[in-house]
């Protein structure tokens, strides 16, 4: 059945969904509710709203450790997919690289974070 009403234990649930690397879709579908009614529910509960702030905190934190712990295997013929992972972390968090060249010829990639538009941000 679908849940409608908010519960002050939904914050651990976000939170510890987070901590496993989970995505806004995952909260809505263990909580077995619509994500429109995630979003209703962090606009009329500030708790929540905090929450759902460190679920994708923690999130971005559990993806970025498995890049940093997985990058090297590629290097040694293994099998992680930087490509992929970067892709992933573009499209999930709003992380974009982008190419900036000096007039020496060398060239810098600086990584420009933006949260996405369609997930509650800190104001």
């Amino acid at each position: 059945m679908r849940k409608t009403t908010y519960d002050p234990s939904y914050c651990d649930v976000a939170i510890e969904l987070g901590i496993e690397g989970k995505s806004i879709a995952a909260l809505a579908s263990r909580l077995n509710t619509p994500r429109q009614m995630i979003y209703q529910w962090a606009e009329a509960n500030p708790e929540f709203a905090d929450a759902l702030v460190m679920m994708r905190e923690h999130a971005e934190a559990y993806w970025e450790n498995i890049g940093e712990k997985y990058h090297h295997i590629e290097k040694d013929g293994g099998t992680f997919n930087t490509p992929v992972w970067k892709h992933f972390m573009a499209v999930r968090f709003g992380q974009h690289e982008k190419q900036v060249i000096d007039t020496n010829g060398k060239t810098d990639i600086n990584v420009v974070i933006a949260p996405p538009s369609n997930e509650p941000t800190e104001e």
